[in-house]
């Protein structure tokens, strides 16, 4: 399994004990903080151990629909995120209002970050999806 997937799976882990701590406020908040500053910088460390320069513009993936949905998700995740921690810093304050916000933004915030995943795993390079997958 290529470390990118493995990393990726290991925050999805991190993500769901975030999720089950929801009670302990401020204990949620830091772990999901420390997700949001993986997820600010996992393109970096993709950038820095890929060869994007072939695969996008020597082999034209950059045009290809799935590198483009897989930003759209991407922006959208980070997006989420800034929506999250203004709701989540409301509650922080005793705004009781924006709990129901705070908890439909969460479900959004997962199945964006679950699309996201999925979408970057259909980029990996053929020759590593088959020995990801076992082909």
């Amino acid at each position: 399994m290529p470390e990118s997937v493995a990393l990726v799976l290991l925050s999805f882990a991190w993500l769901a004990l975030a999720l089950k701590l929801r009670q302990r406020h401020r204990l949620h908040a830091a772990m999901m903080g420390i997700l949001c500053v993986f997820d600010v910088f996992f393109p970096f460390y993709l950038y820095l151990t890929h060869n994007w320069y072939e695969r996008l513009i020597v082999h034209k993936e950059l045009l290809s629909f799935a590198v483009w949905a897989h930003l759209i998700f991407i922006l959208s995740l980070y997006a989420l995120y800034v929506l999250q921690i203004l709701s989540g810093r409301h509650m922080l304050n005793n705004k009781k209002a924006e709990q129901q916000t705070h908890q439909m933004q969460a479900r959004a915030f997962v199945v964006v970050r679950i699309f996201a995943f999925v979408s970057g795993v259909l980029l990996l390079e053929p020759e590593t999806t088959a020995r990801a997958f076992g082909g």
